[in-house]
Formats: C-alpha cells, structure tokens, sequence
C-alpha cells in the first residue's frame, strides 16, 4: 500500500510543472521502487514455499476433524489472491508514471528554448534605479540598470538616454576611453534621436578636458555636419572657435 501511495504522489507532482530535474529525480526514484518491488516479490514468495510447506507437512501428520487444514489451505489463496492484485496495482502506477515521465520528457525536448524574458520594471523604472544609483556613486551598479533597459527596451525612448548614462558612469569612474565608445554607441544605434547629437557633445567635452583637443573638435566638428540643426550645433561652433590650435 505504501508504493501505492508513492506512485500517486507521483502523478500528482507530474501533474503540475516537472522540472528537468524533477523528472530526472522521478526516474531515479522509480528504480529504486522496481528494485524494492523485486526484492518483495522475492520475499513473498519464499514466504509463500514456507507457509506451502508447513501446510503439507501438517497435512501429513494429520487431519483435523473440525478442518482447520482447509481454512488454512483457504487462507493461504486468499493471501496468495491479495498479494497478487496489490502487486499488480503497484506495477500498474509505476506504469502510468513512466508513460507520463516519458510524455512530458518528449514535450520538454520539443518546446523552444525561451527567450529573453523582462525583469518585471518598465523602461522608466529601470533607468530612475540607475540614476539613483548614479547620484549614490554607485556607478556600476547603474550601468547594470542602464544595460538591462537598453537590452530588454532597446526601441523605446529611454535606451537610448540610459546608453547616454552609461557613457556618463564611466567617466566619472575615469574610464575615458569606454565612456568615448558607449556614447558613440548612442551616435551608432539611435541616430535620431536626440540624445545623438548630446552624445557627441559630451564626448567632445570629456575629450577637451583631457586635452586631447583634435579628439574634441573631430566631435563638434561630428555635429555640425550630421545634426546641423540642433542646439549642440551651435555649441560646438563657439566650443571650436575657443579649441588652442595644438
């Protein structure tokens, strides 16, 4: 009865959702059941020859008047009738769970690997952590915001400010080289968008404060040719005019 049991519980967590795991667990819990079976089954019938054997014997010796050989010969059937059908039980469920392990193991090869999937904060959300986080000095942190917004929202409008961001967090950290190319990554992926022409701004800017001057007017001088209309534009032509000639 207690194998009975266990194979229910079994169909029961089968019915839900298995992991690969899960099922892997089963089917090691599953041997271990049929070698436990066998091992009963064994014992039964060595226990089965010993009562057999005890029967004849008596049998032999003598014969009951009131027949209590035949309601021994009646119990043994029945025992014998019992064990049967609850062996039969048991390997039954131990059946219908392996046809249901080898079911959702097959579904599970044939389902598509998932995708990306959105860490559950919307576009503002993220880059309003990644600012806090900003204001804090803590600049890596933020990226890891900035990043995931860019990743899972990379059409919407804050993507291409949290990649601006992004720039921004390296050169505060001193890292100028990988704040040049994540605020050309802004230039390069989100051409019009307003942050475009802001990016190449302020990578002109980083570039005049580190005195690499022809780095910082190859940047404005970036603007004036790609966003000629804007308000960065204009900055740039009065940032060039003010640039050393060396």
């Amino acid at each position: 009865m207690r194998l009975i049991l266990v194979g229910a519980a079994g169909l029961i967590v089968l019915g839900g959702c298995a992991t690969k795991g899960d099922m892997r667990d089963l089917r090691n819990e599953m041997y271990w059941m049929r070698q436990h079976q066998d091992s009963v089954l064994t014992e039964i019938q060595r226990q089965n020859r010993l009562l057999l054997d005890s029967i004849s014997t008596t049998m032999a010796l003598t014969v009951d008047a009131r027949g209590n050989t035949s309601n021994q010969l009646r119990a043994f059937a029945q025992n014998v009738t019992q064990m049967g059908q609850l062996v039969g039980q048991v390997m039954g469920t131990l059946n219908r769970i392996e046809q249901r392990l080898t079911e959702l193991e097959q579904r599970s090869r044939a389902a598509p690997a998932p995708g990306p999937t959105s860490g559950g904060m919307s576009p503002d959300e993220y880059y309003n952590a990644g600012m806090e986080k900003m204001n804090e000095g803590s600049f890596s942190t933020a990226r890891v915001a900035f990043e995931q917004l860019v990743v899972e929202f990379h059409d919407h409008a804050r993507a291409s400010e949290a990649q601006f961001q992004i720039g921004e967090s390296y050169y505060r950290e001193g890292a100028w080289d990988d704040a040049y190319e994540a605020l050309e990554q802004v230039v390069t992926q989100w051409p019009d968008s307003p942050r475009a022409a802001m990016a190449l701004f302020r990578a002109g800017a980083i570039a005049e404060e580190r005195r690499s001057f022809d780095r910082a007017r190859q940047y404005y001088g970036r603007i004036r040719e790609d966003y000629p209309d804007t308000e960065e534009a204009r900055q740039a032509q009065s940032r060039l005019r003010s640039l050393p000639d060396r």
